[in-house]
């Protein structure tokens, strides 16, 4: 391995980048400042990514769940609760008439189905299925809902 206190070689030639046999202090200076320069727009550019990042953290956490009355208020949408949303995603062909979402939405991570226990008037313990919307599937919804309500909007403005 080569000496790396020497002044002609060390790791900016190894790296193809030949070395100058003397900096001088203007060229010092110089490089100090290039260096800073490109901190500083490597730390702007961080702000600008870091709630993305953290978003993009929390929206592939699949750990957390809502259920569908949740997920409407999360959503804050006047006049959206649970019954307008269920109802919604059935006309869009999401859920199926038991409220339990169709297969190829629950294998793109938007919906999970629970089991809930519960005893009916008679006594009886029965089984039901539950659907739980994960955070990327409310991203998922709030997207046909906007797409929804755009084309809605550009109906009433076409007269129809």
């Amino acid at each position: 391995m080569k000496n790396m206190e020497s002044t002609a070689e060390g790791p900016f030639e190894r790296q193809g980048t030949p070395l100058p046999a003397a900096f001088s202090r203007r060229d010092l200076l110089d490089l100090t400042v290039a260096a800073e320069d490109e901190c500083d727009r490597l730390r702007q550019a961080n702000k600008v990514m870091r709630p993305k990042a953290d978003y993009y953290d929390r929206v592939t956490d699949t750990t957390v769940s809502f259920s569908l009355g949740e997920t409407a208020k999360l959503l804050a949408i006047p006049g959206l609760g649970r019954n307008t949303l269920i109802q919604f995603l059935r006309d869009e062909g999401i859920l199926m008439a038991n409220n339990v979402a169709k297969q190829r939405y629950i294998d793109r991570g938007y919906f999970h189905v629970v089991q809930r226990d519960y005893y009916g008037p008679d006594g009886a313990l029965r089984i039901k299925a539950a659907t739980r919307v994960y955070e990327k599937g409310i991203e998922f919804i709030r997207r046909r809902l906007d797409d929804y309500l755009k084309q809605f909007m550009e109906r009433q403005n076409a007269g129809y």
